[in-house]
């Protein structure tokens, strides 16, 4: 199995996000050293903790959460993955997370090394066009979102991309799905813009081309 490509999913319990963030295979912890597991364990712990405190969780009962999954791995795999597993975390969330610790776990951000940089094309109706390629991150997130969505048509894919409309981490501040100018309002860390609806159909057309050649 790809773990990669099997990791586009809507969300993780919290020790199969720890298990590829840290580059193992959560369906075979059963061979792991105990090494291994401790490292995943651990992980887990810290991608927990950094969740709690972007939701303002109160300290005390962060602080008790993870007492009770510190003792919980001591015990051992079983009892870890029975707790851990009542913790699910978007994608997004985990994302959001990687930026704020500074590191790009590969099941997260493997995409760009997937799919081939499609030059843009200039049209007056789309600011976003006019970066001069400066708006790669957006690119990215919208081919992720696409593929996590199991790569549906232009149409469906702009309508999907109401429910990203301000989520935590997603750069999608506001989306127009009526009007004469259908389209999104994003901005990411340095830049925003606004693609159109028909831009963004385009994007899918020249995405399925490059991956069904």
């Amino acid at each position: 199995m790809n773990y990669n490509t099997w990791a586009l999913k809507d969300g993780f319990d919290l020790f199969t996000a720890a298990a590829l963030w840290c580059e193992k295979e959560p369906y075979r912890c059963g061979s792991w050293e105990d090494t291994d597991f401790s490292e995943v364990g651990n992980c887990a712990l810290n991608i927990l903790e950094h969740q709690f405190i972007a939701e303002n969780y109160p300290p005390e009962k962060m602080i008790g959460i993870r007492k009770i999954l510190g003792e919980k791995l001591a015990l051992g795999r079983e009892e870890f993955l029975q707790s851990t597993g009542k913790f699910i975390l978007s994608r997004v969330q985990l994302k959001a997370i990687a930026l704020r610790c500074g590191v790009e776990p590969e099941f997260l951000f493997c995409s760009a090394a997937t799919f081939k940089v499609i030059p843009e094309k200039s049209s007056s109706n789309d600011s976003s066009l006019n970066l001069r390629g400066q708006n790669r991150d957006i690119d990215k997130w919208l081919f992720e979102m696409w593929s996590e969505n199991n790569n549906p048509g232009g149409s469906e894919f702009f309508t999907i991309l109401k429910r990203y409309k301000n989520e935590r981490g997603s750069p999608i501040i506001d989306h127009y799905s009526s009007g004469k100018k259908p389209g999104i309002k994003w901005r990411t860390a340095n830049l925003e813009g606004e693609l159109s609806k028909k831009r963004i159909q385009n994007k899918v057309g020249e995405w399925k081309n490059d991956v069904n050649p």
